[in-house]
């Protein structure tokens, strides 16, 4: 075995030049999709990107700008609400995240991903009766996955709504009824720490 001395290390100067050649590559990543977005604003792959980059060098105030402009242009598109809800969730604001995807889910009732992420917000905030309602919808929409299922199940139990757990549980296809007797039997995830 060898001795922790023995393995090469990098030199500080080394790191800092691979920390300022990263910053630098963002930075020109940033400005290359400035430029597409401002010669095709309607691109909403590009805008996305953007918006993305924006979000992982930490510039909230320039993504808060883009979301708002976009969400100027079209107040409904499931796109511009999601980014205002996720520099709202930056900011630490999750009344106002939730706020926005909730108006999301009005748009798109059926969308799985706006249920998951309302559910996690309203979880974080303490709120659990709300993140199990979200819950219920998600599997309402995914009856088929056993794992989400049993998450509503479990929260409808832990939120004295025995009936609809037992709902839940009885409407459920018998070729997903062994996973889910699987997945009811493993450990609450959120009591695992």
């Amino acid at each position: 075995h060898r001795d922790l001395h023995s393995f090469p290390t990098r030199r500080s100067s080394d790191l800092a030049a691979d920390t300022s050649s990263t910053v630098e590559n963002a930075s020109n990543e940033i400005a290359r999709m400035e430029r597409e977005v401002s010669d095709n604003p309607d691109s909403r792959t590009r805008l996305e990107k953007l918006l993305g980059l924006y979000a992982v060098t930490g510039q909230v105030d320039r993504a808060s700008e883009m979301a708002e402009r976009w969400a100027k242009r079209d107040a409904l598109d499931p796109g511009a609400l999601i980014a205002r809800a996720e520099v709202a969730a930056r900011r630490g604001d999750r009344t106002r995240a939730i706020r926005i995807l909730g108006g999301l889910a009005d748009v798109r009732p059926g969308d799985p991903d706006t249920q998951k992420w309302l559910a996690g917000l309203h979880e974080a905030a303490g709120e659990n009766d709300l993140a199990c309602s979200h819950r219920i919808a998600l599997a309402g929409l995914g009856m088929k996955d056993a794992s989400i299922v049993a998450d509503a199940i479990r929260c409808a139990r832990d939120t004295q709504r025995s009936l609809l757990s037992s709902t839940l549980q009885s409407d459920v296809e018998s070729s997903v009824r062994t996973a889910l007797d699987r997945e009811l039997a493993k450990p609450d995830r959120k009591s695992v720490v």
